[in-house]
Order: C-alpha cells, then sequence, then structure tokens
C-alpha cells in the first residue's frame, strides 16, 4: 500500500486546490486523520458482532462491542500503558499493563479479575530484542497471593518484524516421555499487501505486538507444524490462508474475507 497510497498523495498535491462557491480554497483531508469508527465482523459458525470505536484526536479512547463489552485505553505520552476490558455488566474482567524501553514494548502484566473484583490470576510477557532482528516472548504465571512466578512451560515463541509487521511468529515447546524427547513447532508466515491497515494512524499501536500493531493488511499466512521425537521428523503438516481484501479510494481496507478451519470470516471497516 504504501507506493500506492505515496502517488495517490502525490497527486493530490499536483492538482490546483478546489474551490467553494465563496472562492474559499478547500483542502483535501489529511489521510493521517483517516481512522476506523466501527468494525463489522463474521466469525465461525456465522456468529456476527460490531465494534464502535472512539477517540480523542488519533488517540483511541473506546471500543463499545455489541454486547456492551468494553475496551478502554489509557496513555502515557503517545505510548498505550494501559487497555482495561470491561464485561457487558460493566464490571472489570481484565486489565493489561505495558511497559516500554526507548520506545520499544519490554513487557506486558496481565490480570484477569473475577466477579467481585479480586485479582483471579496474574501473568507477565517479557520482549528481548535480538541482535538478528527477531523478538524473544518468554511468558510467566504469578500467583495472585503471593506474588511468585512460575515460567511458563508451553515453550519459547519468537517472532520476526519487517517494515513494521510480524511477518513469521515460531512456538516450540517439548517435553520428554519414557525417555524420548518430544518436540512440536508451529511456524505462522505472514505476507502483506502495501496499503495502509485500518488501525496505522491510532496513536500507540505501532508499539504493541498484536494483530492490530501491524502496518499492513494480511494477504496470506501459513501455519506449518512438526512433530520430532528425538531429533527425527515423524510428521509435518501445512496450511495456507489467502485473505480477499477491498479498499477505499484512500487505500485504506473496507474488508477482508477467508476461509480458515471451514468457517468463514470477515471483516469490514467504516471510516
Amino acid at each position: 500500500m504504501k507506493k500506492i497510497f505515496a502517488l495517490f498523495a502525490i497527486a493530490l498535491l499536483s492538482f490546483t486546490s478546489c474551490k467553494n462557491d465563496e472562492g474559499e480554497i478547500q483542502t483535501p483531508p489529511s489521510s493521517s486523520t483517516i481512522l476506523p469508527t466501527k468494525i463489522s465482523f463474521i466469525n465461525k459458525e456465522d456468529q456476527a458482532g460490531s465494534t464502535k470505536i472512539i477517540y480523542n484526536g488519533n488517540k483511541i479512547v473506546d471500543a463499545t462491542h455489541a454486547d456492551l463489552s468494553r475496551t478502554v485505553y489509557s496513555y502515557t505520552g503517545d505510548l498505550i500503558t494501559q487497555i482495561t476490558e470491561y464485561d457487558s455488566t460493566g464490571k472489570i474482567s481484565f486489565k493489561d499493563f505495558y511497559t516500554y524501553q526507548n520506545g520499544k514494548l519490554s513487557e506486558n502484566n496481565h490480570q484477569s479479575i473475577d466477579s467481585i473484583g479480586a485479582i483471579k490470576s496474574k501473568k507477565r510477557e517479557t520482549y528481548t530484542y535480538n541482535s538478528d532482528g527477531t523478538i524473544l516472548l518468554e511468558s510467566y504465571s504469578i500467583d495472585p497471593t503471593t506474588n511468585v512466578e512460575t515460567k511458563d512451560d508451553h515453550g519459547t515463541e519468537v517472532l520476526t518484524r519487517y517494515n513494521g509487521n510480524i511477518i513469521k511468529w515460531v512456538h516450540i515447546s517439548s517435553h520428554t516421555y519414557s525417555g524420548k524427547t518430544y518436540t512440536h513447532t508451529t511456524t505462522y508466515d505472514y505476507k502483506y499487501d502495501d496499503k495502509k491497515s485500518p488501525f496505522a494512524n491510532v496513536i500507540g499501536f505501532d508499539a504493541l505486538i498484536d494483530v492490530f500493531s501491524d502496518r499492513n493488511n494480511l494477504v496470506s499466512e501459513t501455519e506449518t507444524t512438526e512433530e520430532k521425537v528425538d531429533g527425527i521428523v515423524t510428521s509435518t503438516r501445512t496450511e495456507t490462508v489467502d485473505y480477499a481484501n477491498q479498499y477505499n479510494e484512500n487505500g485504506f481496507l473496507t474488508k477482508s474475507s477467508y476461509f480458515k478451519y471451514d468457517f468463514l470470516f470477515q471483516e469490514e471497516y467504516e471510516y
């Protein structure tokens, strides 16, 4: 999208500005102010829903879902430092606290809240930026009573980010049973278009590491799983999902459709 969007911007600058009936110059709205205000979706088993989003400038404030549950965002400067999830009754259900170093996400502390407002579980995720451009993600479970941490044994996650997009995510787990070592590796390879994602102009999203932080839009996702026993490959499986995308005149995604697990998934964006 970057090439097409840049050409579109140049074309706008090349034309003489239009005038209204009173002779005043009208400047076309800046693409940097384009923000998604509503997301409608269909997920597996034809379950449908929608989310309406409120902003303060280009900072996201609130996302209210069809069932009246809400996601509220808090900033420190231009970085998102807290996300709070409310259920449909208005009670807090989850909290995420984000920490950064030199503008890069370094830690996420997650809390799950019960119906009376007490913390029922805690989790900490750390992000280490390696010299080869990969990011190591490690997770720890925290006892909410004693605050004792235990490193999760579900394995290691390593992701690769390039040009603002996560292009690879690798999850490796292993265990030993009856003297043999079993290793399971799942690798996700992602390909993108060259157009801006719906959230490209939302301040702070690019510093997070999740589905909303990518600069462009997915066009394909390949999942490869591999099983090994004592280092010998015993099975492999590969599945590719292709995305059919539509865009508006400004080059922003308006609709994305794909089939996964034999179900149709669809998202539509309004700006």
